[in-house]
């Protein structure tokens, strides 16, 4: 999946403008607005019907103006420069723009100086033709739209006060949105009030534009999740409320309380060492999170997407489930074909572990960039968005990807072991390492597509789509190779 330039440079014009929205900083808005001339110039050239047009008159003016009295070196006739059809080359037309453009310039030096009435209509008409250019130049080529939308300050505020009535005095004292993120925005915010004092608290908000088609991408189904694994005792932010109605304030969005931390890497890998306390708390965390009951009937559970998964006769028909459902995100996604994601498909398909277990509780993105570390502990497990209920060696596909070598997968599967976490064969850790390569494959491809159909998609996606996707698709034989000598 090749992303066309426009739909990218509309993404830039759109996060230029969403970023102008959360600052008041003169010598930023200064640089956005620079950055957003140049993006609006770049898309202007995406569009060729006036640049083809521009060149055409440039030909019929060289051919009026070699027969002018006066010039004594025409230069070469219109017709040996090239003609284009409707679709030119971009590249091309602007060689031969440039070109005809100084062999103009040459004639009009030649006879500049002319009283005749034919010269003075020539000098004119090309004038025109040159501030046509200039004034091309001014045209709003779309695409700068923004997506602050209702999420105002004020708008907040005033949610705020009504969401919350017995909070007396209360004010926003901070609001600002955390820049990037893949599936949902992050508001971080500050409120003060006779009741509560001051709370630091932080609002997940759906985005104009999934990411892609998961169930954990619409936020009821990821809220009672997250509620689920704070009552379990798990690491994560207490969530307070959600806003299911997305009318309130043009997003739907659940608010939890701040955890101070640092995430320690991205999707792809990080830099710094993992503390070996840190590496044992994740086996913890990891452990706890596969041994939490999943009731069926918990009303939790009921509301969120677990219940489907729950519902599947036995893990093998879960494990297929899964694969089906990564295979939908290819065509709900827009994903151009691809060789690599025809044959891990049909590989996954053909290889499903054949042990049966109870499904547990999944975060499904384990890894460094999902990992909140302070004070060298681990203190939340953020983005709960690919949760389900499956195999647990799916967790460990991500995690594995992403540590790298800072990480013994043997020594993190015997701290997994000692916390209470079930046995898990090798194979089927194998295999879902293709699984994890696999639906990172489809994710970063489904990027691609997102910016070129939607005028809202988040820039942050082409760095996925643009750097990882040779990352992960690149892995798959050597990882179905291990997986085969495993089984």
């Amino acid at each position: 999946m090749r992303p066309r330039r426009k739909a990218l440079i509309r993404t830039l014009r759109t996060s230029a403008a969403m970023a102008a929205a959360q600052t008041d900083r003169p010598e930023l808005l200064s640089l956005l607005g620079v950055i957003d001339v140049c993006a609006n110039e770049l898309m202007l050239r995406e569009q060729p019907e006036f640049y083809l047009d521009y060149y055409r008159q440039a030909r019929e003016l060289l051919d009026r103006g070699r027969a002018l009295p006066g010039v004594t070196e025409p230069g070469h006739p219109a017709d040996a420069y090239p003609s284009f059809g409707e679709h030119p080359h971009p590249e091309m037309l602007d060689i031969a723009t440039e070109a005809v453009t100084e062999a103009l310039e040459s004639l009009v030096t030649q006879v500049a100086g002319s009283a005749a009435a034919e010269v003075r209509r020539f000098l004119a008409d090309a004038s025109t033709w040159e501030l046509s250019l200039y004034a091309h130049r001014l045209t709003d080529a779309g695409g700068k739209g923004g997506d602050s939308g209702m999420f105002t300050r004020d708008a907040f505020e005033a949610y705020l006060r009504e969401r919350w009535p017995e909070w007396t005095d209360l004010r926003l004292t901070q609001c600002r949105m955390i820049p990037g993120g893949f599936s949902k925005f992050t508001l971080l915010f500050e409120t003060e009030d006779a009741v509560n004092g001051t709370q630091q608290l932080v609002a997940r908000v759906e985005p104009p534009v999934k990411f892609m088609e998961l169930d954990g991408m619409d936020i009821r189904n990821e809220f009672p999740v997250v509620q689920t694994a704070f009552r379990a005792g798990l690491p994560v932010a207490e969530p307070l409320w959600l806003e299911a109605d997305e009318n309130r304030l043009g997003r739907r969005f659940f608010v939890s309380r701040k955890v101070a931390g640092e995430v320690y890497g991205t999707a792809k890998g990080g830099d710094r060492e993992l503390p070996l306390a840190v590496v044992r708390m994740l086996a913890q965390a990891m452990a706890r999170i596969h041994s939490i009951p999943l009731d069926p009937h918990d009303p939790l559970i009921a509301r969120s997407h677990l219940a489907r998964w729950l519902a599947m006769p036995g893990m093998r028909a879960n494990t297929l489930g899964l694969v089906d459902y990564w295979a939908d995100q290819i065509a709900l996604s827009g994903v151009e074909p691809s060789p690599i994601v025809a044959q891990g498909i049909a590989w996954l398909r053909a290889n499903v572990p054949d042990d049966e277990l109870a499904p547990c509780l999944i975060h499904g993105d384990v890894g460094l960039h999902n990992m909140m570390i302070a004070d060298g502990k681990l203190v939340a497990l953020l983005d709960w968005e690919n949760s389900r209920a499956g195999d647990p060696a799916e967790d460990f596909a991500m995690l594995f990807a992403t540590v790298g070598d800072k990480v013994d997968r043997v020594s993190f599967m015997e701290m997994y072991h000692e916390a209470g976490g079930p046995p898990i064969s090798e194979y089927r850790l194998r295999y879902f390492d293709v699984y994890g390569a696999m639906f990172a494959t489809i994710g970063a491809q489904a990027t691609l597509a997102r910016l070129d159909h939607f005028e809202q998609a988040n820039v942050a996606w082409s760095l996925f789509g643009l750097q990882f996707t040779h990352h992960y698709a690149s892995s798959l034989p050597v990882l179905m190779a291990k997986a085969e000598a495993a089984r």
